[in-house]
């Protein structure tokens, strides 16, 4: 029973005038035809009632308040794309015998095709929701909803807070057209209140829907479909106290008074397990805060995974974030537990970790894999997203560290007195980037032994003596007084020395990293799979890895896609296991859609323990421009292995100088 937003308007309209309005007026103040307000006029008394609107032809329409209007509240307006999907699933859940297709098209006034292709849509959500216990069948047009989820997984929540950013129960309301959620909650909220419960692993906005679910399935539908859930509930029945069992019966008898629907067993022990599990998560996360560092069971097996990760992914912060670590281990033994208890959170930083940090994704499934062997909980990618949160966080210290080895060393030798070489010293350090230069001050070099050593030990040697031999590259002799002049040209040579130092880091890495028979200039393959196997056959012929690494890029695609919206696949193991770190770059002559993106360049990582810290800094770099329009294009452009070095050089460099 619903309005077209439209019908909704009109009937708002009327009720305010309280007299009679012609259809002349209705029209030129809706900004549509006489004929079409007789249309609209017709299907409001359609939904609402014969007797809600009178119309007489003398003077036009007026709302009838003695009525006995139809229970109608927000209007039907599903038009958009995210809108058909959640209908299309809240159909699903109440349609034990499943929908047809033709009648979605006739209902949401759409082809059978857009239907097809928005059941296409929702099966794709429920998968990256990891919702794999539920899926969507077809026997010729008939589509039904099959499988149990989670007891904490309303699945119409799940997929609408997906799509709705910051989603509020306003935002579901034209879903229920028969139940005022804005209301309902208030009457939610009383009851909570009235026995002190709260917490903040609650949703109310879930906890509104799952009840509106509860006496729709009841109003319109005849049955409690709460049924489903009967086993999953049972299992933690001896669990649950009065307490939950009295704010349950309080919330029955409120919604038996205000929308008369009598809820049943199977009602109320979902309500009270709901409570139950959302508070007891609350107190036990309490518990928990206060042994915060100790160094139980937990805490040491993960310090042995956190151990592996610094030998394998060179990640050093166990001894120098012990913050980080406490903060890290209380975060996985509070998510042990919620997950077991079937409460999943979704991470608003997804999506931003799965691209600017990706290969960290990998090093938190490691530690989701082998908290699962040990303790029996299936981490799904929302839950390895929060892991990666603390890695990026230790990772962008140990980036740091990477860049303290790029700095720059310069020896500051004024013989005439400490004096002169602090004020030497004070006035260089004012014109150039204290962050990348490290400048030492020496008044007294007693040896030639210790001069020698100097020129090796230092990129760049600024003195006011004669005694180095300035033929050498790295010295340059300034005077005595260091004047204005002085000061621009040693800030120069400084910048010049510096982009030479971070252009040879540069050229190191990517020459070790990448070769010419890695590079690929037009790769004409069609598809992600073809395109997977024809790098990893590349990579095993010239011996980078094993035949296993191409399962292991099939699982990382399983787990997230590498696509990215640069129009770059990243596609690679899980785990370092090639015999040394590599990358193949391939530009498609066509781009392919790869998962969900179009992507024209494909750069397959295959990386080592063996050479970790190199590796760090080189996905440091490349992961750094990946949201870079300019360096992707650019990219994308290469005809030969020579285009693509120069490209990647510039922008490392770049990279580098900015850090």
């Amino acid at each position: 029973m619903y309005l077209y937003e439209r019908q909704a308007k009109i009937l708002e309209y009327l009720k305010q005038q309280k007299t009679f309005v012609t259809g002349n007026e209705i029209a030129k103040i809706f900004n549509i035809s006489d004929r079409t307000v007789r249309t609209e006029i017709q299907s409001i008394k359609k939904v609402c009632g014969e007797d809600t609107i009178i119309a007489i032809r003398t003077k036009g329409y007026q709302y009838n308040i003695n009525s006995h209007q139809a229970t109608v509240y927000y209007a039907f307006d599903i038009s958009t794309v995210q809108d058909r999907i959640i209908y299309i699933l809240k159909s699903l859940i109440f349609s034990m015998e499943g929908i047809d297709i033709y009648d979605l098209s006739e209902e949401l006034y759409v082809s059978e095709r857009t239907i097809e292709l928005d059941i296409g849509r929702l099966k794709k959500l429920l998968n990256e929701l990891e919702l794999h216990q539920v899926c969507i069948t077809r026997t010729n047009t008939i589509i039904k909803l099959e499988g149990i989820y989670a007891i904490s997984n309303n699945i119409l929540y799940e997929v609408a807070n997906y799509q709705i950013a910051d989603l509020s129960h306003s935002d579901l309301q034209k879903f229920f057209t028969n139940i005022h959620l804005e209301y309902l909650g208030i009457l939610i909220m009383k009851v909570l209140n009235k026995h002190n419960y709260a917490t903040r692993y609650l949703s109310f906005t879930r906890f509104i829907t799952d009840i509106a679910l509860m006496i729709e399935s009841i109003y319109n539908h005849y049955y409690h479909y709460t049924k489903f859930y009967d086993e999953l509930v049972s299992s933690f029945e001896e669990e649950i106290s009065s307490y939950y069992q009295n704010i349950a019966s309080d919330l029955q008898c409120v919604i038996n008074q205000n929308f008369n629907v009598n809820l049943n067993t199977d009602d109320i022990n979902y309500m009270k397990h709901i409570l139950y599990i959302n508070h007891h998560m609350q107190i036990f996360e309490s518990e928990l805060s206060k042994s915060y560092g100790v160094r139980d069971e937990f805490y040491e097996f993960c310090l042995e995974i956190f151990k592996e990760i610094k030998v394998q992914n060179g990640i050093q912060f166990i001894e120098e974030e012990t913050s980080l670590i406490h903060s890290l281990i209380l975060h996985l033994k509070i998510a042990v537990a919620r997950i077991k208890l079937g409460i999943q959170l979704y991470n608003p930083l997804l999506n931003n970790l799965t691209t600017k940090y990706m290969h960290l994704i990998d090093v938190a499934s490691m530690i989701a894999e082998r908290l699962n062997l040990k303790y029996n909980v299936n981490f799904n990618f929302n839950e390895i997203s929060y892991i990666g949160v603390y890695l990026a966080t230790a990772f962008s210290h140990f980036s740091e560290n990477l860049q303290l080895n790029t700095k720059l060393k310069v020896l500051l030798y004024i013989p005439e007195s400490i004096g002169n070489l602090n004020l030497i010293q004070s006035q260089i350090e004012h014109v150039v980037n204290s962050n990348k230069v490290i400048i030492e001050g020496l008044t007294n070099l007693t040896s030639n032994t210790e001069i020698q050593q100097s020129v090796l030990d230092y990129h760049l040697i600024i003195t006011t003596s004669h005694r180095f031999n300035v033929e050498l590259h790295n010295i340059y002799i300034i005077k005595k007084s260091f004047d204005i002049a002085c000061q621009h040209q040693i800030s120069d040579l400084i910048n010049t020395k510096l982009n030479h130092l971070e252009e040879h880091k540069a050229k190191k890495v990517i020459k070790a990293i990448t070769s010419e028979k890695l590079f690929i200039p037009n790769l004409a393959l069609s598809s992600k799979d073809e395109i997977i196997i024809y790098l990893t056959n590349l990579l095993e012929k010239e011996n980078y890895v094993s035949e296993d690494f191409r399962e292991g890029v099939f699982q990382r695609e399983d787990l997230v896609s590498t696509d990215l919206e640069a129009g770059i696949a990243f596609p690679h193991s899980l785990k370092n296991i090639a015999y040394k770190t590599s990358m193949v770059i391939a530009i498609l002559t066509e781009p392919i859609i790869w998962n969900t993106k179009k992507v024209k360049v494909v750069c397959m990582y295959a990386n080592s323990c063996n050479d970790i810290e190199q590796s760090n800094l080189f996905i440091k770099l490349f992961m750094s421009n990946i949201d870079n329009y300019t360096f992707v294009e650019s990219l994308k452009k290469c005809k030969t292995y020579k285009q693509c070095q120069q490209t990647l050089l510039k922008f490392f460099v770049q990279n580098l100088i900015s850090t």
